[in-house]
């Protein structure tokens, strides 16, 4: 019975030794959850592993849709390699990652990992953002001109970048009135800067001009781009414009053709008209030295004859 019972002790030391092992949680819980840096600050984050038996955490950065990429491990006794730096509390129960310098490609999606004991699965932590923000970039975007002329109402997409925490709103400015969208929750475009786009739509008749700002306050704002509104002209509109511009202009060509060749018609008639007057002229005169000479013959034979 003795040598039955301390069998049974065993087992159950055994038993809890490997249970304490085995971390319930299926992630290692990270701090802070998601962090918003200029250009040059410094990013902290930890990962509350508790004990370790392996003594080391190694961390991964995720861009863009892309993989998992090990960037750095941190020990109890870490050595920093550039702008990454490691440390581990007192306790050895929080494995905290340093990036120096941040720069906005540092944005992304931060993950410890860790094994509880050699030899046992990786368990990830749940995940830190970062956000390096630069100067904020706010552009309208609109649909091609062609487009908009058959519509009735039309979408407005502002798309905001660099638009962080520092700027939680985004306000609509179309034809003077201020107006709400709706917004996405952002995303980390592939330089490292974070895009927030929000939408609105609009009725084309009533639709001006529009910009998009974004807000922080009642005396911090930035402002977008004025996108001002290209309709194409209707067919009514151009008759109308040919009716009111086309005809005086068409008359007006005419009247210039008419005087261009009364013009010439006067030319013409001047050269040709003296050409007619000289030739008379000249004709006149030879038959008057005709008749002369015809009266001088017929006086010479008269006298002849006395």
């Amino acid at each position: 019975m003795a040598a039955t019972a301390t069998v049974s002790v065993l087992t159950i030391c055994f038993l809890v030794h490997i249970l304490a092992g085995l971390d319930p949680r299926d992630f290692y819980w990270q701090s802070p959850s998601a962090q918003t840096l200029d250009v040059g600050n410094t990013f902290k984050v930890d990962c509350h592993t508790g004990l370790l038996g392996s003594g080391m955490v190694f961390w991964y950065k995720r861009q863009h849709r892309q993989q998992l990429q090990l960037i750095y491990s941190v020990l109890e006794y870490t050595i920093p390699a550039g702008r990454f730096s490691g440390q581990v509390n007192d306790k050895s129960t929080i494995y905290s990652m340093f990036i120096n310098k941040v720069q906005r490609n540092d944005s992304g999606w931060y993950f410890c990992s860790a094994r509880k004991y050699g030899g046992m699965p990786l368990v990830f932590g749940n995940g830190s953002k970062l956000v390096v923000t630069g100067s904020p970039l706010a552009i309208v975007l609109t649909p091609p001109p062609d487009e908009i002329r058959g519509m009735e109402t039309v979408q407005l997409i502002c798309l905001a970048q660099d638009a962080a925490s520092g700027y939680p709103s985004i306000r609509w400015n179309v034809s003077g009135r201020d107006m709400e969208g709706w917004e996405d929750s952002g995303t980390i475009d592939q330089d490292g800067s974070h895009v927030v786009i929000s939408h609105i739509t609009v009725p084309v008749k009533s639709w001006r001009v529009s910009s998009c700002e974004l807000r922080t306050n009642s005396t911090h704002t930035f402002t977008s781009n004025n996108v001002v509104v290209q309709r194409g002209a209707s067919p009514w509109d151009t008759c109308i414009s040919l009716r009111f511009v086309g005809f005086p202009v068409a008359i007006i060509l005419l009247a210039l053709v008419l005087v261009v060749v009364y013009k010439r018609c006067r030319k013409w008639d001047n050269q040709h008209g003296n050409d007619d007057f000289t030739d008379a002229r000249t004709g006149r005169a030879e038959n008057e030295c005709a008749y002369a000479g015809l009266r001088f013959n017929a006086a010479r034979l008269n006298d002849r004859r006395r």
